[in-house]
């Protein structure tokens, strides 16, 4: 694959995340009902999320920091997701909106029950103390069936697309938390059974980071798209990056990208 071309198709996807945002912004004084109010504010502030970050994955994929591209994309991944969650159930958005304060107050929560005397701790306890800290986050794996489930119909495809994207979610997380799965890529084994510490990693490649971004990056336009019913080039995009077939051989889970398929550009 040229990966000159792939990272031209990756910047005119990002700048197309821009356009989709000044867009959702301009959406803002148009909207009266309350829970769509709330949807369009989880939409847009995700969009951000992912645009703000989206240079910077770029960036460490071409760099060849491909695990921190892998735990940025595991980031821009979520934020896909989460659109998709609460474009199918616009209700949740609302109910997770409504939770604010109480998300803020358990953040708070360690620091306000600190012994002390600083203005700042009695600003923390007064706020602590001013109303609940039960808020609920919505589960990674209903966030993912959301976002498998508006990408296809096909009963198959979203039980194997579901799967796939579940486990490579979770070997991301590996390298976001580092736990023993990390080991997989840190360390190598010789004849004689010592484990070498791979500096740099020997299962990412360069060119399935930069496809997991822009896969990631279209999932979130057809999300906006189906919920806001507009047009946001969803399909543009797709279609430049299927141009760019025959894609490297996704043989390993540390390469494969299930949103592909899903979105049909395998």
């Amino acid at each position: 694959m040229d990966i000159d071309k792939l990272t031209s198709v990756a910047h005119k996807i990002i700048f197309g995340l821009e356009s989709a945002l000044d867009l959702l912004i301009s959406l803002n004084s148009q909207i009266t009902d309350e829970q769509r109010l709330s949807v369009w504010c989880w939409h847009t502030a995700l969009t951000a999320l992912a645009r703000d970050i989206s240079d910077d994955t770029l960036t460490s994929c071409l760099n060849g920091s491909l695990r921190a591209a892998r735990i940025l994309n595991r980031s821009v991944l979520e934020y896909a997701a989460r659109i998709h969650y609460y474009t199918s159930m616009p209700e949740e958005a609302e109910n997770d909106t409504a939770d604010l304060q109480a998300m803020v107050r358990r953040i708070v929560k360690p620091v306000a029950q600190s012994s002390g005397t600083d203005v700042e701790l009695a600003f923390m306890r007064q706020f602590y103390s001013s109303g609940t800290t039960r808020a609920k986050q919505p589960l990674t794996d209903r966030m993912l069936a959301a976002l498998v489930n508006n990408l296809t119909s096909d009963k198959e495809q979203r039980k194997l697309g579901f799967n796939f994207l579940e486990a490579e979610y979770s070997l991301a997380t590996a390298y976001a938390h580092g736990s023993q799965a990390y080991f997989l890529d840190a360390f190598g084994m010789d004849d004689q059974g010592t484990k070498d510490l791979n500096r740099h990693s020997r299962s990412l490649k360069r060119e399935s980071e930069v496809l997991r971004l822009c896969s990631s990056l279209i999932s979130i336009l057809v999300g906006l798209e189906l919920f806001h019913q507009m047009d946001f080039s969803a399909k543009v995009f797709s279609k430049l990056l299927a141009e760019l077939r025959p894609y490297p051989r996704l043989t390993t889970l540390a390469q494969h990208n299930a949103l592909l398929r899903l979105l049909g550009i395998e």
